[in-house]
């Protein structure tokens, strides 16, 4: 194109139903986001600048809105969606007594755990003196080695000349 616009084929998708026939946009290839979304609310005749658009190629993937919209062959399909419908609601599957059976077994596994913890509960202190206990032990056992050594090492000092003659 002389002017730096392609036309791109684009079908409007109404209400989620059946699309109407493509209309020929013509997006602007220096165009930004912005500007090619400004461009498609105008074609099809939306002024609601909060709704969400949804652009698909003919198989279904999803397209960002920019000025590369021109490289997808084929018609390309609108779908126009307020924020936050991404999904549409089912039909609910439990009735009021499944879910009184699901309230009641979550009821009773947290009765379990809290009637396990009051039961380890007097134990708990005396758990956690015996591993304070053993950590100790260990922590004096390292104290003694290493006094050990300390004094090794204070007893042996040079006296500036060798006292024997090595035996090479």
């Amino acid at each position: 194109m002389a002017d730096g616009g392609d036309l791109v084929w684009v079908a409007f998708l109404n209400n989620g139903e059946r699309a109407e026939s493509p209309r020929c946009v013509r997006i602007n290839r220096a165009a930004d986001g912005r500007a090619v979304r400004k461009v498609l609310l105008d074609a099809f005749g939306i002024e609601d600048n909060t709704l969400i658009l949804k652009l698909r190629t003919a198989d279904g993937a999803l397209l960002p809105i920019n000025n590369h919209i021109h490289l997808f062959q084929g018609p390309l399909t609108l779908k126009v969606v307020m924020p936050h419908q991404n999904v549409e609601p089912s039909a609910r599957s439990e009735t009021a007594a499944t879910l009184e059976r699901i309230i009641a077994t979550r009821l009773q596994g947290i009765g379990k755990r809290v009637e396990r913890l009051e039961r380890y509960l007097p134990h708990i202190n005396r758990h956690r003196q015996e591993n304070l206990r053993i950590e100790i032990e260990c922590l004096e056992k390292q104290m003694l080695f290493l006094n050990q050594r300390m004094e090794t090492a204070e007893s042996l000092g040079w006296k500036g000349m060798i006292k024997r003659a090595p035996l090479w």
